[in-house]
């Protein structure tokens, strides 16, 4: 089954124009550490261990950093302006045992580097739309939303932490340790003891400068003209510090925890 939906993953990526880039299994412990953030979940969960030189190596709990390393390294750019690429393998966090979640899993994924266009977002999201009608999965929906940029974003973080701060005594305990260092974070947590407080927090929509307004709205036509359906969730948050501006979820409830 694994190597079906690999292989219908490669075919349309490949038509996308997409190139496979292979990463090692583990790397130095400080890429990972600087990417997705010492006090994200992937940050907290890596398999950690020291070679026999001493040295400090993580298996890898995302390919986003491994991909961006690669790109530096080699010096890609120089190469050409932009490059799409996609990746297959196997990641590793120690996760809580729960449904759904595996400490050794199969990931999938695109990454096109060199352009900030709202059209490269539309485009990865049609990617996605694509494979899952593909492998014949029809009842599932987008959730879409932005995030803002380093500009913007910080306001937003601000004033959340402040709104959050004064309804501290409805939030669950992970979400209180949350709150100095993963404030966005919160807006995902599932614990019922949060909601009503979540319901209630401001929203980044209203935070986004002009740039990040202006990106998002793009994104937003450039799916109605190619006739893919979305819902904004204006509460829908990435867990790794790099994440910028559109933020997506394909949810399918059939598939249950998967």
């Amino acid at each position: 089954q694994y190597q079906w939906l690999e292989k219908k993953a490669c075919s349309i990526f490949s038509l996308h124009g997409y190139d496979e880039i292979r990463t090692p299994t583990f790397e130095k412990t400080e890429l990972f550490l600087r990417s997705v953030g010492q006090e994200t979940d992937a940050g907290k969960q890596m398999y950690t261990f020291l070679d026999k030189k001493g040295r400090k190596l993580s298996l890898r709990p995302e390919a986003t950093a491994s991909i961006a390393r690669a790109y530096l390294e080699h010096k890609l750019d120089k190469q050409s302006a932009e490059w799409r690429l996609y990746y297959i393998g196997s990641m590793f966090r120690y996760e809580r045992p729960q449904a759904g979640r595996l400490r050794e899993f199969r990931q999938i994924g695109v990454e096109a580097i060199g352009q900030a266009s709202p059209y490269l977002d539309v485009e990865i999201i049609s990617i996605g739309f694509e494979f899952f009608r593909e492998i014949g999965l029809a009842d599932f929906d987008i959730q879409l939303n932005s995030i803002g940029c380093k500009k913007c974003r910080p306001h937003y973080e601000r004033e959340l932490k402040k709104y959050l701060k004064s309804h501290i005594d409805g939030l669950c305990s992970v979400c209180k340790n949350r709150l100095e260092y993963n404030t966005l974070r919160i807006l995902d947590c599932k614990n019922k003891e949060c909601y009503l407080v979540i319901e209630q927090v401001p929203l980044i929509k209203s935070y986004l400068c002009e740039d990040c307004q202006m990106h998002f709205q793009k994104v937003k036509v450039g799916l109605k003209d190619i006739g893919i359906r979305f819902n904004l969730n204006p509460r829908l948050v990435r867990g790794l510090d790099y994440y910028t501006r559109t933020v997506f979820e394909f949810v399918a409830p059939s598939l249950g925890a998967q």
